[in-house]
Protein backbone atom coordinates (compact mmCIF):
# COMPACT_ATOMS: atom_id res chain seq x y z
CA UNK A 1 0.00 0.00 0.00
CA UNK A 2 1.25 3.38 -1.31
CA UNK A 3 2.33 5.96 1.42
CA UNK A 4 -0.39 8.67 1.97
CA UNK A 5 1.95 11.02 1.14
CA UNK A 6 3.10 10.46 -1.76
CA UNK A 7 -0.90 9.78 -3.08
CA UNK A 8 -2.06 12.24 -5.62
CA UNK A 9 -5.33 14.01 -4.53
CA UNK A 10 -7.64 11.82 -7.33
CA UNK A 11 -5.67 8.14 -5.89
CA UNK A 12 -6.60 9.77 -2.03
CA UNK A 13 -10.34 10.61 -3.54
CA UNK A 14 -10.63 6.80 -5.13
CA UNK A 15 -9.04 5.24 -2.20
CA UNK A 16 -11.51 6.94 0.56
CA UNK A 17 -14.01 5.79 -1.85
CA UNK A 18 -13.25 2.10 -2.17
CA UNK A 19 -12.84 1.97 2.04
CA UNK A 20 -16.33 3.56 2.17
CA UNK A 21 -17.80 1.15 -0.48
CA UNK A 22 -16.13 -1.81 1.45
CA UNK A 23 -17.98 -0.21 5.11
CA UNK A 24 -21.12 -0.04 3.25
CA UNK A 25 -21.58 -3.93 2.61
CA UNK A 26 -23.57 -5.93 4.61
CA UNK A 27 -20.63 -8.94 5.44
CA UNK A 28 -17.63 -6.13 6.55
CA UNK A 29 -14.90 -8.27 8.33
CA UNK A 30 -14.23 -6.83 11.50
CA UNK A 31 -10.71 -7.77 11.13
CA UNK A 32 -10.27 -5.91 8.21
CA UNK A 33 -12.43 -2.69 9.74
CA UNK A 34 -10.06 -1.36 11.56
CA UNK A 35 -6.91 -0.70 9.71
CA UNK A 36 -8.85 0.64 6.74
CA UNK A 37 -10.54 3.18 9.13
CA UNK A 38 -7.16 3.84 10.18
CA UNK A 39 -5.95 4.43 6.88
CA UNK A 40 -9.30 6.91 5.60
CA UNK A 41 -8.22 8.47 9.01
CA UNK A 42 -4.70 9.13 7.53
CA UNK A 43 -5.51 9.99 3.80
CA UNK A 44 -8.54 12.62 5.51
CA UNK A 45 -5.74 14.62 7.61
CA UNK A 46 -3.01 13.94 4.73
CA UNK A 47 -5.62 15.97 2.09
CA UNK A 48 -7.00 18.31 5.24
CA UNK A 49 -3.22 19.65 5.64
CA UNK A 50 -2.74 19.81 1.69
CA UNK A 51 -5.84 21.19 1.49
CA UNK A 52 -5.02 24.14 3.77
CA UNK A 53 -1.34 24.98 2.78
CA UNK A 54 -3.02 25.40 -1.01
CA UNK A 55 -5.91 28.15 0.94
CA UNK A 56 -2.79 29.81 2.10
CA UNK A 57 -0.74 29.79 -1.07
CA UNK A 58 -3.67 31.06 -3.25
CA UNK A 59 -4.06 33.39 -0.52
CA UNK A 60 -0.35 34.91 -0.98
CA UNK A 61 -0.92 34.49 -5.24
CA UNK A 62 -4.15 36.32 -5.48
CA UNK A 63 -3.35 39.96 -4.33
CA UNK A 64 -0.17 39.72 -6.51
CA UNK A 65 -2.34 38.75 -9.70
CA UNK A 66 -4.95 41.24 -9.11
CA UNK A 67 -1.71 43.80 -8.90
CA UNK A 68 -0.87 42.49 -12.34
CA UNK A 69 -4.31 42.59 -13.64
CA UNK A 70 -4.76 46.31 -12.52
CA UNK A 71 -1.89 47.05 -14.91
CA UNK A 72 0.67 47.91 -11.69
CA UNK A 73 4.02 47.07 -11.15
CA UNK A 74 5.48 45.21 -8.22
CA UNK A 75 7.98 48.06 -7.83
CA UNK A 76 5.56 50.74 -8.18
CA UNK A 77 5.90 51.21 -4.14
CA UNK A 78 9.08 50.24 -3.11
CA UNK A 79 12.74 50.18 -4.20
CA UNK A 80 14.27 47.88 -5.77
CA UNK A 81 17.85 46.65 -6.69
CA UNK A 82 19.41 47.45 -10.15
CA UNK A 83 23.01 46.59 -10.92
CA UNK A 84 23.78 46.34 -6.88
CA UNK A 85 22.20 49.81 -6.90
CA UNK A 86 18.92 50.91 -5.39
CA UNK A 87 16.48 52.48 -7.32
CA UNK A 88 13.69 54.77 -6.37
CA UNK A 89 10.70 54.48 -8.17
CA UNK A 90 11.06 57.92 -9.81
CA UNK A 91 14.81 57.39 -10.52
CA UNK A 92 15.55 55.73 -14.14
CA UNK A 93 18.13 52.61 -14.49
CA UNK A 94 19.63 53.48 -17.34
Amino acid sequence: MEEVSKLTYREATDELNEILSYMEQSDVDIDELVPKLERATAIIAEMDKRIKASKVRVEEIVPKLNTLAAGESEFDEEPFEFNGQLIEQDDEPF
